[in-house]
């Protein structure tokens, strides 16, 4: 018997979304506790996911996430409601692309998966109710 038995799940409820109110930037943290707390939790999450193409400070993990979307095993497969595609690197189709200072093999690399994996990737997210879509351009 753990210490969460003690509270029903409706008061672990209450308990892990006020958490998620006051310190949402630890709130992930959470899942590591134990599995009844990451079943709670996991959903609050993964309930929302977010695709960002254009360059950012930080290197860019769409590529990577889109892939693990496809295949099945992401935790947003089961529980993202909502979908953000935010700035789609422009083609020349586009009619945009003498606008985009970005260039290069980075370039080049996030323009591929948003051709090869964006599709698949929305196709996986079969519980996403909402869809919101941003560019900048």
């Amino acid at each position: 018997m753990s210490m969460l038995d003690v509270f029903s799940p409706e008061i672990l409820d209450l308990v892990i979304r006020e958490y998620q109110k006051c310190d949402p930037e630890h709130f992930r943290d959470l899942r590591l506790v134990s599995k009844v707390v990451n079943e709670l939790v996991e959903p609050l999450i993964f309930s929302t996911v977010t695709f960002h193409f254009m360059k950012e400070e930080e290197p860019n993990h769409v590529p990577e996430l889109l892939k693990y979307i496809i295949s099945g095993a992401s935790p947003f497969v089961r529980w993202a409601k909502e979908l953000h595609i935010r700035d789609m690197v422009p083609t020349a189709a586009d009619g945009w692309l003498e606008r985009d200072t970005w260039r290069g093999e980075e370039r080049e690399m996030m323009l591929a998966s948003q051709k090869e994996d964006l599709v698949p990737a929305i196709r996986s997210l079969i519980r996403v109710q909402h869809v919101e879509w941003v560019s900048i351009l």
